[in-house]
């Protein structure tokens, strides 16, 4: 397998049919001038997959932080001077904050509930011969009606 960015061209040689092509790659395959790579398989894409999805997650997390830390600001809620944030402590000061308008409670436990009590997700793998099992579990606090 070849990469198509890493096959060498001339400069002007732009007129593409099958046959040029052709006879081009069987060029350069005899000079020794093309680069193979490396074609993963599909356990290697499904490991890919995972991390991807854990990237995605922990990002989505991240944004969810920063909105409800600029709304908890917004409404004037500060944790006490010193706490670190999104500890269990935090988490449990969040759980006793109470407002008053319901479109801010809304906002509120919608943001909570995506980060949840830690991280927003957790992957879990497990692995059972032949082939790998994954599955993603996220946590995070039911929300009352």
């Amino acid at each position: 397998m070849v990469a198509p960015s890493l096959i060498p061209t001339k400069p002007g040689d732009r007129a593409k049919t099958d046959r040029r092509d052709s006879e081009s790659l069987a060029r350069l395959h005899r000079a020794g001038e093309l680069t193979a790579v490396w074609v993963p398989g599909p356990e290697q894409e499904a490991v890919r997959d995972l991390t991807r999805a854990r990237e995605d997650i922990k990002a989505l997390e991240r944004q969810a932080k920063q909105r409800l830390s600029a709304f908890l600001l917004r409404h004037g809620r500060l944790c006490a001077a010193g706490k670190t944030k999104w500890t269990k402590a935090h988490s449990q000061w969040l759980m006793t904050l109470k407002f008053e308008a319901l479109r801010a409670v809304t906002v509120f436990d919608g943001a909570f509930f995506t980060i949840g009590d830690g991280p927003a997700a957790q992957v879990i793998v497990t692995v059972l011969p032949p082939r790998p099992v994954c599955r993603i579990r996220t946590a995070g606090r039911s929300v009352a009606a």
